[in-house]
Order: structure tokens, then C-alpha cells, then sequence
């Protein structure tokens, strides 16, 4: 892809005065040829299907579908396509799970728009771009972990329903070691309590059910 070249830009935002604002702002850039918005996963494939789009611009949570999992499904369709995250999420674990999705670029909403801009311009030219508030933000808890195997497989084990003790049988340790993955989900994920855990897990794109 060439910074030269007009693209076509998808916004999925369910947020629409988010979405419209972007249309509007992004819409004079010298090499966006067009800006379309949707508000859900669901229509940003369908949207894909229809139309080829250079730049995919993508909230972390939409209300049918993570975005980091959406971003898997539209690479399947587009896969010379670039992604470029706008997220409020500054989490290490949230901005870690996109980048292992393979984000080209990662932008806050609370960051200048010219940040937007530089984003879109830097994945056009092929190379990636990261709010300069994540570098801050991962070297002061860089000892943060992204969810072991492990911990992933108690996660999903916990959110279908399945007790402690029935979780430690099956994968035979015991039931303080399952506690302890628990706890340490807990702090990871910044989850006060078991359905929030599993709901961040979810949205980040962690846990897929």
C-alpha cells in the first residue's frame, strides 16, 4: 500500500457521533478518496463484501463482536487492508491483545486528531504507528502479563458455567491452584468480579464463546 494512493476508510463505530465526526474531519485527506460508517461487526462485513476499503478504522468493543475479532474476519475478506484501532481502552492487556491481533495502529480517542491522521498516513506507507501515551503507559507496568494458556483455558472453563472443583478434576490440579489463576485473572484483566472478568475478556477479544 502507498501513501499515495487514495483509499477508501471504513469507520465501525457504534457510537455515531464518534463515527460522523471522523467522516467529517478525515474526509478532506489528501489520499482518503471516501469515508463510510457503520455501527456494527455485522455491517462492517457486509460493507466489506461490497466494497473494497484500504483503511479499516475500528472501536475495540462494538455490540456484536470484539473488534480485535472483527478485524480477524475483515482480514480474511481484505487482506492487504490496514487496521487501525480508536479505542478509549488504555489497559496493557487490551492494547497488548491487539497488537497480537495484528493491529497496524493503535490510537486513543482521548489523543489529538492529528494523531488519527498521522496513523492513517504511517499504515498507508506500511509501517505501524502506536499512541505515544502506550509506551508511557507499558513502561510503567511493564511487569503486566497477557493471560497464560492456561489461565485462558480456567477463563473459558469459568464462563460456561463450570465449578472449581470440576475445573481442577479436568485438568487435574487442585482446586487452590484454579484460585490462584483466579485471583491473578482478577488483577490482570482490572476485573472486580467474575462476569466483569469474563465480559473484558470478551470484548478484548481474549475469550471467544
Amino acid at each position: 500500500m502507498h501513501a499515495n494512493k487514495k483509499v477508501n476508510v471504513l469507520v465501525v463505530d457504534d457510537h455515531r457521533i464518534v463515527a460522523h465526526g471522523l467522516q467529517s474531519l478525515l474526509g478532506n485527506l489528501s489520499y482518503v478518496k471516501g469515508i463510510d460508517t457503520v455501527g456494527t461487526a455485522g455491517d462492517a462485513l457486509q460493507a466489506a463484501r461490497k466494497k473494497k476499503y484500504g483503511v479499516y478504522i475500528l472501536d475495540v468493543e462494538l455490540p456484536d463482536m470484539p473488534g480485535v475479532v472483527l478485524m480477524k474476519k475483515l482480514r480474511e475478506l481484505s487482506p492487504l487492508s490496514a487496521f487501525v484501532f480508536h479505542t478509549m481502552h488504555e489497559e496493557v492487556w487490551t492494547v497488548k491483545a491487539m497488537m497480537i491481533a495484528g493491529a497496524d495502529a493503535i490510537v486513543l480517542k482521548s489523543d489529538d486528531l492529528s494523531d488519527l491522521t498521522a496513523a492513517i498516513g504511517e499504515v498507508l506507507a506500511g509501517r505501524s504507528y502506536y499512541s505515544q501515551r502506550f509506551d508511557e503507559y507499558c513502561r510503567r507496568y511493564e511487569q503486566e502479563q497477557m493471560p497464560t494458556q492456561q489461565e485462558l483455558e480456567i477463563l473459558k472453563a469459568i464462563a460456561v458455567g463450570e465449578s472449581t472443583n470440576d475445573i481442577a478434576k479436568r485438568m487435574c490440579i487442585s482446586s487452590n491452584t484454579i484460585e490462584y489463576h483466579r485471583k491473578r485473572l482478577f488483577r490482570k484483566l482490572g476485573a472486580s468480579n467474575m462476569a466483569d472478568m469474563v465480559a473484558r475478556a470478551i470484548r478484548s477479544g481474549l475469550l471467544v464463546i
